[in-house]
């Protein structure tokens, strides 16, 4: 099959983000892992960026898949102030192998480390792929830096990334061949990654 542009999978991605989200618990036959403690997201050497549960619909409409992190108005000392923050689905979470949600955790992370939430949502979607595979990379090498067993758990992330992607991610009628090339490209992007070089 020829493969379909990156934009076509990036346009995708947001179509089936737009749909109601299936939950990992009821399309899997998976254990519960339990949720891992969120890593520390330190930015700009002191600021540390909170994390928050949130529901899946939560999750979609903030523009992720499992997690986000955004730029929220919040309430604050009678005002409204600016904040940068990781929502995560916790409905869904507890099922991911703990090492992919230190994955995810980190990718959002370095989504605010790398400044991508100051890039204009208007210009984001031609940038898709770059921002995303900097997110991943960022998390990789992070992950890499704090374990002697990095190259077995790396494979273990991209499995379990591909298993959850596949069993949750939503894809519109006719467009399953799609949806599978739109994660292996995800996969192949993060095989580029520093992380994975020897």
């Amino acid at each position: 099959m020829k493969p379909f542009p990156l934009l076509a999978l990036t346009v995708f991605w947001l179509i089936s983000s737009a749909l109601t989200p299936l939950h990992a618990k009821e399309q899997l036959e998976i254990k519960e892992y339990g949720l891992i403690t969120p890593p520390a997201c330190i930015v700009d050497s002191n600021r540390e960026i909170k994390v928050y549960p949130g529901t899946s619909e939560q999750i979609v409409n903030f523009g992720g898949f499992l997690a986000a992190a955004g730029d929220f108005e919040v309430g604050k000392d009678g005002g409204i102030v600016h904040e940068d923050r990781i929502y995560f689905d916790e409905s869904n979470m507890p099922f991911l192998h703990p090492l992919l949600q230190e994955f995810l955790f980190r990718h959002e992370c370095a989504h605010v480390k790398l400044d991508h939430l100051d890039i204009p949502r208007t210009k984001r979607l031609g940038r898709y792929w770059d921002i995303e595979k900097g997110a991943d990379c960022q998390a990789l090498l992070e992950m890499k830096q704090d374990s002697p067993d990095f190259s077995q758990e790396a494979e273990s992330i991209l499995q379990h990334f591909n298993l959850i992607a596949n069993a949750i991610m939503p894809a519109p009628p006719g467009k399953e061949a799609v949806k599978q090339q739109f994660i292996d490209q995800r996969i192949a992007n993060m095989r580029k990654c520093n992380a994975f070089q020897s």
